[in-house]
């Protein structure tokens, strides 16, 4: 606003200066002539026009670097207006809800969601395209990476599973576990889905390391 006013200003000064010898336009009294020979109104001509078209070029710069900023408000999701699902058979052994689901637009590639596990409920084995972060908030639950050892979490631990990697969690035998679920989306895809994990694999003995 303050950089309009200003070349709204010396618009003004050009048209006073204009006006002021409607004869000859380009010059005032002849009197007001400097060492080169100009008269002091192509001087404030010359300057002025300078001025505009530098005022302009800040002022176009400023737009676009608002426009390119989008947005000013942060995007909440409210709790009390985050949905809750039942996390499908299909992939799921017990019970399980997932809430607040998301998925980020474009550049991000981040999807997520906060998913509860009853005791005894577990993920089927499963692998991400890229990668897994697990950030528990409540309980404690096992997870294990096939072809290596059952571990135990608590409340507060933070897992990476690796891309690729074949591996399954969920709540133990006898508490319940929730945790927030974070990965990214490659090539449309944030997971692939594989068999159920048995009673067998879910009730070996933890790993002693």
């Amino acid at each position: 606003m303050a950089q309009t006013i200003t070349l709204l200003s010396y618009i003004h000064q050009f048209i006073a200066c204009r006006g002021a010898n409607p004869a000859r336009p380009g010059a005032l009294d002849k009197r007001h002539v400097d060492r080169s020979g100009r008269t002091i109104a192509n001087w404030m001509l010359a300057f002025m026009i300078k001025r505009a078209i530098f005022l302009a070029g800040l002022m176009s710069l400023a737009g676009a670097a608002s426009a390119q900023k989008g947005p000013t408000n942060m995007d909440i999701s409210r709790k009390d207006d985050l949905k809750t699902v039942d996390g499908p058979s299909e992939y799921f052994t017990g019970k399980v809800t997932i809430t607040g689901q998301f998925q980020r637009p474009d550049p991000s590639r981040i999807s997520g969601g906060i998913v509860h596990f009853e005791p005894g409920a577990r993920s089927a084995w499963h692998t991400h395209p890229a990668g897994q972060t697990l950030i528990v908030t409540e309980g404690v639950g096992w997870t294990q990476i096939e072809g290596g050892g059952k571990y135990e979490f608590h409340a507060g631990d933070i897992l990476w599973c690796p891309a690729d990697h074949k591996h399954w969690h969920g709540a133990t035998a006898h508490e319940g576990m929730t945790h927030i679920a974070i990965q990214d989306m490659v090539d449309g895809k944030n997971v692939v889905w594989m068999e159920k994990v048995t009673d067998e694999e879910y009730f070996a003995p933890l790993a002693s390391d």
